[in-house]
C-alpha cells in the first residue's frame, strides 16, 4: 500500500506541470489523426541544480525533538539522498513517519486515524519537447502559479500542494477519510501551515 501511494505522488508531481501542457496537444493530435498512430517518445530527464548554499542557512532553523529524533534514527538513509530533504515536525506526523528514498528524489508518508500525509521530493525534471513549448502560456508555466509559489489542488481523496524550494520540487498530499468534513482536506490554510514549518535537512554530502 505504501509503495503504491509513493509511485502515485511522483506521478503526481510530474504531472502537475505538464498536464494541462500535454493536454492540449493530445486535443489537436486527436482531432486530426483519424487512425492511431505511435506515440512520442517521452522527453528526457535531467537533473536540476541545487542552491545547497540556501539549504544550509535553512537547514540551521530549530527543529522540534520529533523531528530531531526521526533524523538521528534515519541519518544514514539521508546522507544517501541527493537532494535537500525536507520533513515534517508536527508531532502527530513526525513520531509515525517513514522514509523511502531513492537517490535524487525521495519520500516520507504517514498514517494517522481516518488520515493520511505523504510528502515527496525530486530533483528530476522533463525536458519539454518543442511542441510543449509553443503551446505554454504566456509568462510559461510559472505563470499558473500564485504570489506565495504553492500550488494547492483539491483532490477526490483530500488536497495536493506543490512548491519548488532550492531547485528541488516538492509535493505533499494529504488524504481525509471523511474528505471535506475534514478540516485538513477542507481548508488550504492547513496544507500551507505545514509547509511552513517543515525542516530542512542537508544530506552528509551537501554537493
Amino acid at each position: 500500500m505504501e509503495h503504491r501511494k509513493m509511485a502515485a505522488t511522483l506521478r503526481r508531481m510530474t504531472s502537475i506541470a505538464l498536464a494541462s501542457t500535454f493536454l492540449g496537444l493530445a486535443t489537436i493530435a486527436l482531432a486530426q489523426q483519424r487512425t492511431p498512430v505511435q506515440p512520442a517518445p517521452q522527453a528526457p530527464i535531467r537533473v536540476k541544480e541545487i542552491d545547497w548554499a540556501r539549504a544550509r542557512q535553512a537547514a540551521q532553523a530549530p527543529t522540534t525533538p520529533k523531528a530531531r529524533q526521526f533524523i538521528t534514527l534515519n541519518r544514514q538513509a539521508i546522507d544517501a539522498l541527493r537532494l535537500p530533504v525536507l520533513l515534517p515536525q508536527d508531532p502527530d506526523l513526525a513520531t509515525p513517519l517513514r522514509l523511502f528514498p531513492r537517490g535524487d528524489s525521495y519520500t516520507v508518508s504517514a498514517k494517522l486515524t481516518k488520515f493520511a500525509f505523504t510528502l515527496t521530493g525530486s530533483r528530476q525534471a522533463f525536458h519539454l519537447p518543442p511542441e510543449a513549448v509553443k503551446r505554454l502560456p504566456p509568462g510559461g508555466l510559472k505563470s499558473r502559479l500564485p504570489a506565495d509559489g504553492i500550488l494547492v489542488e483539491k483532490t477526490e481523496s483530500g488536497i495536493d500542494a506543490s512548491h519548488v524550494r532550492f531547485g528541488v520540487n516538492y509535493s505533499i498530499s494529504l488524504e481525509c477519510a471523511d474528505g471535506p468534513k475534514d478540516p485538513r482536506c477542507a481548508d488550504e490554510r492547513y496544507v500551507r501551515g505545514l509547509i511552513s514549518r517543515l525542516a530542512v535537512v542537508v544530506p552528509a554530502h551537501g554537493e
